[in-house]
């Protein structure tokens, strides 16, 4: 009897990793970025389908000998140090902080945002040799993953029209000096616009809110409709 009851108990834990793993893959298929888990050695162990496509395509990353690999050669250094901070920090009791990097767009090609996060432990029913994800990495094209709704960003943060749209142009890879030619506004005015959007979001450097709005929900909350022309006035 006890030994049917052990058995039975294993059938049920089994059944139970099997559903807990149905769900988790149906959850990364049904993303519309691109997602790709890695193990400690930094190895792929899972890519949903829209990461797929873009290491398939070539766009800015691909895959080589089990790896994300960069297209570009001046990529290939700052993505090796970013995956090496995220595995560092999935190893302590640190939060999961994300690092973000764009990537060097090809000719023709779109540009790439690549948000690499810690994957913590977690405890397991089974304890055993199979590779665990240690960081898990978002892939998203910045030409058609969608832009940010200006008026959920108004809310959250307080911002004004001009400094939502600044935060904005900067999240999709845009520089300042692009920025100032663009929207004829002078570069001092969209410093100050940026200062103030830091200020209130609670970001330093510049980097930071770049990271907080690109791992934001509302990113996808709207297809692209118009470029970065429409920034803010003087």
């Amino acid at each position: 009897m006890l030994h049917i009851q052990r058995a039975a108990r294993m059938g049920h834990l089994l059944d139970l990793a099997d559903q807990q793993q149905a769900t988790a893959e149906g959850a990364l298929e049904s993303l519309g970025v691109g997602v790709v888990l890695l193990d400690e050695q930094q190895q792929v162990l899972h890519a949903n389908p829209k990461a797929e496509s873009v290491l398939a395509c070539r766009c800015g990353l691909t895959q080589s000998e089990g790896r994300l690999a960069p297209v570009q050669a001046e990529d290939r250094a700052r993505l090796r140090d970013l995956l090496a901070l995220v595995h560092a920090r999935a190893g302590t009791s640190c939060p999961p902080v994300p690092e973000a990097m764009p990537l060097t767009p090809g000719d023709r090609q779109p540009r790439v945002l690549v948000v690499a996060t810690p994957v913590p432990p977690h405890r397991s029913v089974f304890h055993g040799p199979w590779p665990r994800a240690t960081a898990a990495v978002f892939i998203s094209n910045l030409n058609d993953a969608g832009v940010l709704n200006h008026e959920v960003l108004v809310m959250l943060y307080g911002l004004t029209a001009s400094e939502a749209h600044l935060a904005c142009a900067l999240s999709r890879g845009h520089d300042l000096a692009a920025l100032s030619r663009e929207w004829g506004v002078r570069r001092e005015t969209l410093r100050t616009h940026l200062k103030r959007a830091l200020h209130k979001t609670g970001t330093h450097p510049q980097a930071d809110l770049v990271r907080l709005l690109a791992g934001s929900p509302w990113k996808l909350a709207h297809a692209v409709t118009a470029s970065a022309s429409a920034g803010p006035s003087e």
